[in-house]
């Protein structure tokens, strides 16, 4: 898979502290640097705590930003959008035989943004009617994508005298309700459909073997009724194409006695968020200053691990489930890294990089 990575090239003109008030940053800087210089570096940490002010910042100073942005497409695209299984499936009942399948197929393979269809058919084979018709796709992993209104506009545009028989009663809660259907007739219904939306989903809504039942009232010519439930299988594997980002933005310079601190945010996600995310590993190129390596590397973000060793530091990042095993859609996060130097510059060039593999909810690593 294609890796996110996004290059920021920051010209940096230092400039004296003399004549301006750096006090409450000075401060700031001072105690970072005290508290850094107790901590361990190239071990493992672990922060739940937010961004760093952002008092006293770079608004005013002479900082230029050169961005290279590289955008990069984040494909799960092992499995190409096609037929897995072209055959629909049927349930053969002695009164009513009942066949579904999608886009005609009892297994496919397709692309999230496309919308799909549902292929029914129903025959009452027996002599009487059937009533009280309910075709039941809580089951699977989409939706229908219109309502009842305007689907029957669709199939009243294909034929302007269509019996009521041929139309939708209603839909409700992804249930669709049937008119009657009389004995020797055949009921085909094309009913579109979508990927199914959630605010949480489980990692089973992108590839998932689900039910669609049929059930009603059948009425024989003697006036019995009888109960039918009939139940065929379809699977609909989903392929999701994303595009990723990465950005980094400087948010804080200091000059402090002999030592200079540098802190950037960092932002990483999935455009539109269309799919959710489990783990997050970044990896960057920490900037050197005047051909120096920071003395001290603090991360700070939530729930992340972070470890940094000569020029490298590797943030990790692992996102919970809401306990049913379900993910929410948001993929974007911030971390702010403070650089600590232990020398100075008028001016400078500072390159550094960085690099995102993020794991899906379907498990593909991008």
């Amino acid at each position: 898979m294609k890796k996110l990575t996004e290059k920021i090239l920051v010209i940096l003109i230092l400039f004296s502290l003399v004549g301006m008030s750096f006090i409450s940053d000075a401060v700031y800087a001072s105690n970072l640097i005290e508290q850094s210089n107790a901590q361990i570096v190239n071990k493992t940490f672990q922060s739940n705590s937010g961004n760093i002010a952002l008092d006293n910042g770079v608004e005013n100073s002479n900082f230029n930003v050169v961005k290279d942005v590289s955008n990069n497409n984040v494909n799960d695209n092992t499995l190409k959008a096609d037929v897995v299984d072209n055959s629909p499936t049927t349930s053969v009942g002695e009164e009513v035989d009942f066949s579904a399948s999608i886009n005609g197929s009892a297994q496919v393979v397709l692309d999230i943004s496309q919308e799909i269809v549902l292929n029914l058919r129903i025959n009452v084979k027996k002599a009487g009617y059937l009533k009280d018709i309910k075709i039941d796709l809580t089951d699977g992993n989409y939706e229908i994508a219109k309502t009842y209104k305007e689907i029957n506009n669709q199939i009243k545009e294909q034929n302007y005298n269509v019996p009521k028989n041929r139309l939708l009663k209603s839909i409700s809660n992804g249930q669709i309700y049937l008119n009657e259907i009389e004995s020797g007739d055949i009921l085909e219904l094309n009913i579109p459909l979508k990927n199914k939306n959630a605010d949480e989903v489980s990692a089973e809504n992108y590839d998932k073997q689900s039910k669609i039942k049929l059930s009603g009232i059948y009425v024989n010519i003697n006036n019995e009724e009888k109960e039918i439930e009939q139940i065929v299988e379809s699977k609909v594997k989903w392929i999701v194409n994303a595009e990723g980002s990465i950005t980094q933005q400087i948010i804080r310079y200091i000059k402090y006695d002999d030592k200079t601190m540098i802190s950037m945010k960092v932002t990483d996600g999935i455009k539109d968020n269309i799919i959710p995310v489990t783990k997050k590993q970044l990896n960057v190129v920490v900037p050197k200053l005047k051909n120096n390596l920071p003395t001290n590397v603090t991360v700070t973000g939530k729930n992340i691990d972070y470890e940094y060793d000569n020029g490298s530091l590797l943030i990790t990042k692992t996102i919970s489930d809401n306990g049913e095993k379900k993910y929410n859609f948001k993929t974007q996060d911030e971390y702010v890294i403070s650089y600590i130097y232990n020398n100075q510059t008028e001016s400078a060039v500072i390159d550094t990089s960085a690099t995102d593999k993020i794991t899906t909810i379907t498990g593909t690593e991008i």
